[in-house]
């Protein structure tokens, strides 16, 4: 035994020089992981028991790989795609709502006519498809990461197809409402999606790229499908507006084949379903409660402003109590909500004066076959803001941008305040005035999805859609309610348009200065802006929050 244990002194030396070489590769392989370590550092507790129990019930709660099969591109998989890889199918989920959305406004006289149904009873369409889309964009933004993205979208996607094609055959005013309510909701699901292939898919340096194509890809949209969808009107019915979605889900289903999963986490057991009706509650509350209020029904808003109040409450304290919460609290108090905030304020300026330019262009004598083209040409100049944006927000911080542009927002709409009333000043100051108001709107757009990094993208994925439909509330309620004030007050019935729309551009007026406040104090520097002219260091706003599991402080 003893010999068999024996070494001769070459043996050793050659023991010796293995031993020595191991220990240099291990030294490199420790370097090498410290120089690429990611922005994520762990934060160390008090309690070290307290953490190990966390990472061991986070790494449970994580299921392995997905399994990738032969249809699977490779260039459709998380953390490897580009825009182009996944255009295809962004381009025709895109096209569904937008071109819902864009087409519905134009079907409603022919609807209110077949119906036999007022005006505010029509408005109802619109209405119900965007309290669905307030009501579930979060919760089912958090649901894919449990279901999986893939998953999710093709359930999604096929539900309404289903319900657009019931809709295709109805001719009932209620039941129209109601189904729409119900299209709403499923077409905010694979919205916040479609935001999750966009901005997890493509790698972190393809990532903002993939974002601000996205938004020139939608603006394109807003200008074609109007058109398109006047021309099926007149030619086939409003009913058509509800079969064209329909055979784009289907085009869209396609196209989502060759996309792979991302990792699904979390438990169903741990899915915050109070906390999911509560933020509903909330947010359909407070979207009807100024619907109500539009309209003078003082009496159920009254009653929806005290619904909203509690369901924040609930909310509240569901959130706190829930294993895996469907909006962390902690998340609300970081830069999130700051750009929050001023993307909803962007929305509600942009449509209010999309809702006030079809009747500030009739008041100055354009002809009504003019409109329509006028404000597609505004959508074109929308597009152009939206390619000038992407340049320059490649080269300059936010921080120093956006505030510049709120500044010749502002100048802008005080100019249109002053020359609305002569014809083609009126055209002239449009023009310009949604220029700049569609720029910031989609600059705040696209923070909303990379103002957090890529692990916390399923919270925030739902609150595009949920920005808009806040948006267009309050831009509806701040247009009719001055309106009638200005009706009620002034008895001049030849300066009450002018007066009117004096009083909505100031009050917007009053909101870019918030904005600009906002954008110039709060937004701060995200690290990977380091590289573009204006960077601080000393300005980086660094996002704390501690996830379910895992603490972390993860800088943006």
């Amino acid at each position: 035994m003893t010999d068999q244990c024996h070494f001769s002194p070459e043996e050793l030396i050659e023991k010796d020089i293995l031993a020595q070489q191991f220990e240099q590769v291990a030294q490199e392989v420790e370097e090498h992981s410290k120089s690429s370590q990611p922005d994520i550092i762990i934060a160390t507790t008090v309690n070290k028991n307290q953490d190990e129990t966390d990472e061991t019930e986070h790494i449970e709660s994580q299921e392995p790989l997905p399994k990738k099969y032969w249809w699977h591109w490779k260039y459709n998989s998380p953390g490897n795609s580009n825009f182009w890889a996944i255009c295809p199918y962004v381009f025709f989920v895109c096209s569904i709502n937008q071109f819902d959305e864009s087409v519905i406004p134009l079907a409603l006289p022919m609807i209110q006519k077949e119906l036999n149904i007022t005006y505010a009873e029509a408005q109802w369409l619109e209405t119900s498809y965007y309290l669905g889309t307030a009501a579930t964009s979060i919760p089912f933004s958090k649901m894919a990461s449990l279901v999986g993205v893939v998953t999710l979208t093709q359930i999604l996607l096929v539900i309404t197809f289903i319900l657009y094609i019931a809709a295709f055959f109805i001719n009932d005013f209620i039941s129209l409402v109601i189904i729409r309510a119900f299209i709403g909701a499923t077409t905010s699901g694979f919205l916040s999606t479609r935001n999750m292939f966009v901005s997890s898919y493509p790698s972190d340096e393809k990532r903002q790229q993939s974002v601000a194509n996205t938004l020139i890809l939608r603006m394109v949209q807003q200008v074609i499908y109007p058109f398109i969808g006047q021309a099926i009107i007149d030619a086939a019915g409003w009913q058509y507006v509800h079969l064209v979605p329909a055979v784009l889900i289907g085009i869209s289903v396609l196209f989502l084949i060759p996309f792979s999963q991302l990792p699904r986490q979390g438990k169903w057991a741990h899915f915050d379903f109070f906390g999911s009706f509560s933020l509903a509650v909330l947010l359909v509350s407070f979207a009807l409660f100024f619907t109500f209020l539009t309209f003078q029904n003082f009496i159920p808003a009254g009653i929806l402003g005290v619904v909203f109040v509690l369901g924040c409450v609930a909310f509240y304290y569901s959130e706190k109590l829930a294993k895996s919460p469907i909006m962390p609290l902690g998340l609300l108090k970081n830069p999130l909500v700051d750009v929050l905030f001023t993307n909803t304020m962007n929305f509600a300026n942009t449509l209010s004066l999309q809702f006030l330019i079809p009747q500030i262009l009739k008041h100055v004598l354009f002809p009504d076959s003019i409109i329509g083209a006028m404000s597609s040409i505004g959508s074109a100049f929308g597009v152009a803001s939206t390619l000038l944006n992407n340049i320059l927000t490649k080269k300059i911080v936010s921080r120093m941008l956006i505030p510049a542009v709120y500044l010749l927002l502002f100048v802008s709409m005080g100019i249109f305040a002053g020359v609305f009333q002569f014809k083609y000043g009126a055209l002239i100051m449009f023009f310009i005035y949604i220029f700049f108001s569609i720029w910031v709107q989609q600059h705040t757009y696209a923070l909303l999805l990379t103002c957090v990094p890529r692990s916390l993208s399923q919270y925030v994925c739902g609150l595009p859609p949920l920005s808009r439909t806040f948006g267009s509330s309050l831009a509806s309620c701040l247009n009719q309610s001055t309106f009638q004030i200005v009706a009620i007050v002034l008895k001049d019935t030849q300066k009450q348009f002018s007066v009117s729309v004096i009083c909505v551009v100031a009050f917007q007026m009053a909101l870019v200065v918030l904005n600009f406040l906002i954008s110039l104090i709060r937004y701060g520097n995200p690290e990977n802006e380091a590289h573009k002219k204006g960077f601080k260091e000393h300005k980086i706003r660094r996002l704390k929050y501690v996830e379910e599991a895992v603490g972390e402080d993860v800088t943006v």
